[in-house]
């Protein structure tokens, strides 16, 4: 059986984002860019 391809994105953030900047980016991430990128959810 072959192993599934895998393809990590990587963001650096400085100590000042507040949880609700890391909430708000994680969500953009999920619904805007991934799916651009042509990600999909896994499942």
């Amino acid at each position: 059986m072959a192993a599934a391809s895998q393809r990590t994105f990587r963001i650096e953030l400085g100590t000042a984002v507040t949880p609700l900047d890391y909430v708000q980016m994680l969500t953009d991430m999920a619904e805007k860019l991934g799916p651009a990128l042509g990600w999909r959810p896994a499942g």
